[in-house]
């Protein structure tokens, strides 16, 4: 019968030994901004062989790590660090970026989850089959009607 008690009591001491003194929920929303790569900068372009690269730079808002809505974006140089993320070295515009890269100004977009972002794409699809859904779910109307005589 105490047998019972003495390994709950075990049991929480050891949850309370085991869980962290503080925990934050950082996990629902996401803000901030965030470099996404465009391409690497032509060898041409690129004389002293330094790891910059041409990114988009832009500020997001979302749930759970999903985009729901991005705005301000611009071209940048920026430099990938495996340690501290990346660095933006200097803002520049869609022909220094085409030129850095070597292409033509026309061949290089904003990424496609800046245009649509994922959670945005979700809602509204969500959004839409949920109507549809209603809309095919209606009743039909009873075409012979049952006499009550």
């Amino acid at each position: 019968m105490y047998s019972k008690y003495l390994v709950s009591f075990f049991f929480v001491i050891l949850l309370e030994f085991a869980l962290p003194d503080k925990v934050e929920a950082q996990c629902l929303g996401t803000w901030g901004e965030t470099v996404f790569n465009v391409g690497t900068i032509s060898a041409k372009e690129n004389q002293n062989k330094e790891n910059y690269m041409v990114g988009y730079k832009f500020s997001y808002a979302g749930l759970f790590w999903i985009d729901l809505w991005t705005w301000g974006g611009e071209y940048c140089v920026y430099e990938h660090t495996l340690w501290s993320g990346y660095k933006v070295k200097k803002i520049i515009n869609k022909t220094d970026a085409a030129m850095l890269m070597g292409k033509n100004e026309s061949d290089i977009k904003p990424p496609l989850l800046f245009r649509w972002p994922l959670g945005l794409v979700l809602s509204v699809s969500l959004i839409g089959f949920g109507l549809l859904g209603t809309y095919f779910d209606r009743p039909k109307p009873n075409s012979n009607p049952v006499s009550t005589t």
